[in-house]
């Protein structure tokens, strides 16, 4: 049988593995508490794919709960957050940095049963809401609210107003159309409310060890892609 020389069989294996660290170095991983079916994350994953590629990284998504999530990108294990409110608590989560450039600005709506009544914070001290553990917006506020549960995820949150176990929990309009508008029949009493409760700003945010200094590249980037239409453009498509 022919054997290839020593010298030759650890030159292929040290190819191999630089070629390795290049691909994992040119890949960048972001954790999503959002599903894919979601508007938002398709508007992102379109938008940051464009960034990231004009940078020199591939963008990859992770699906993670909510609370795991933020410890993950905070730890290292992935890059960062595909996006999270600006007021982010960069104290307790000391190693991310935000993407100061805005990836979208929404509005917050609260979403229950027809009999709900909205009229700012102080109409939320007579209901209980139910939540997606981790949420940094509703677990700044737990005090406004007659009492709280948290859940696993954005539909359970709607399952249990469709039982009568909570009233109301507090997400983007367009979270709540996608649940809404394709999800059980169970959920056909439950609308979304106006007018939202308030407007949130989202952002990226990155992993400052695993990526140094990429926050505020990113962030021009966006601004340059909002200048010149293809932000606008890739938020539009379908």
């Amino acid at each position: 049988m022919f054997k290839l020389p020593l010298f030759f069989l650890l030159l292929v294996t040290t190819q191999t593995s630089m070629a390795h660290t290049t691909a994992v170095k040119n890949t960048i991983t972001l954790g999503s508490t959002n599903t894919k079916d979601t508007a938002l994350y398709q508007k992102a994953q379109r938008i940051l794919s464009v960034a990231f590629s004009e940078l020199g990284y591939q963008l990859k998504i992770a699906d993670l709960p909510n609370k795991r999530s933020l410890v993950s990108a905070n730890n290292g294990s992935v890059d960062g957050s595909l996006f999270r409110v600006s007021s982010l608590d960069l104290h307790l989560y000391n190693n991310l940095a935000r993407v100061d450039e805005p990836l979208f600005v929404i509005d917050q709506s609260v979403i229950g049963k027809q009999q709900v009544k909205v009229d700012g914070w102080q109409s939320m001290k007579q209901y209980i809401i139910s939540y997606e553990r981790g949420t940094h917006l509703i677990e700044t506020n737990k005090d406004k609210f007659k009492s709280y549960i948290e859940v696993g995820s954005f539909e359970q949150s709607l399952q249990l107003i469709s039982i009568d176990r909570a009233d109301i929990t507090i997400a983007s309009r367009e979270t709540a159309t996608d649940y809404l508008s394709s999800k059980s029949p169970l959920l056909s009493d439950i609308i979304i409310h106006q007018p939202p409760l308030l407007e949130i700003k989202l952002h990226v945010f990155l992993n400052k060890n695993n990526f140094p200094n990429l926050a505020k590249k990113l962030s021009n980037v966006l601004i340059q892609m909002k200048k010149d239409g293809r932000f606008q453009q890739l938020s539009q498509l379908n």
